[in-house]
């Protein structure tokens, strides 16, 4: 009976957990929302108006580089989490939250293409990289020098702490899908200008963050 007990409180903070993160907390709330908006081909966006756009990422801007696995990308969130306590009172807790990407990207879904700019993105990322340090499992050149960065280190007063690293990012040639305001502007590329023809502006589609909202990204399958 004390085993079932256990395993009964062990399951209840896991489906709680992941209650939280998936309708309460920001990603949640994020993850609905891009969800929930019907989706625009670029070609229909409408001036001023708040849509979901989808498509394949080039990057637009210098490249981020992602600490731990090095690879370039428009946007990047390394987080490090380490288990403290024992037994049934042990628990993750994050100790490191890195995140940093470059001014824009651009999206292209065949019908056109989008600018969107990335300022202050609320993204939600699919965190496809794993990685762990512990008991006779030493942390990686990689792993111990962002560890330091931040004024961390793999190895406990004796033995090494209990760790797991996770990194997501929004890579060249990935889908994503986005949600924010459409503004359609004078393309200032000469080589668009040129291509519009006689006596027509080139035009280019810009999405930005919403007055008093938020711009939502995603690679996220399940919000397409």
């Amino acid at each position: 009976m004390e085993i079932i007990l256990i395993l009964g409180a062990v399951a209840t903070v896991a489906v709680g957990g992941w209650v939280y993160r998936e309708i309460f907390s920001a990603r949640g709330r994020a993850k609905r929302a891009l969800r929930k908006a019907p989706r625009v081909p670029i070609a229909r966006a409408r001036d001023g108006e708040l849509a979901k756009l989808g498509g394949t990422l080039r990057l637009a801007d210098a490249p981020v580089t992602a600490p731990l696995t090095g690879r370039p990308c428009a946007f990047y969130q390394t987080t490090v989490e380490q288990r403290r306590g024992s037994g049934n009172s042990s628990r993750w807790v994050k100790i490191i939250d890195e995140r940093d990407f470059s001014k824009a990207l651009w999206i292209d879904d065949g019908t056109g293409q989008a600018l969107v700019e990335l300022v202050c993105p609320q993204v939600v990322l699919t965190m496809d990289n794993h990685f762990s340090s512990g008991f006779l499992s030493d942390a990686g050149p990689e792993l111990e020098a962002f560890l330091a960065r931040h004024g961390e280190a793999s190895q406990g007063w004796v033995f090494n702490k209990t760790l797991r690293y996770r990194e997501g990012m929004l890579e060249e040639g990935e889908r994503v899908t986005v949600l924010g305001l459409c503004r359609w502007e004078p393309d200032p590329d000469p080589a668009a200008a040129s291509g519009a023809g006689f006596r027509q502006q080139a035009m280019r589609l810009r999405v930005v963050c919403p007055a008093g909202g938020e711009l939502l990204l995603s690679d996220d399958p399940s919000v397409v």
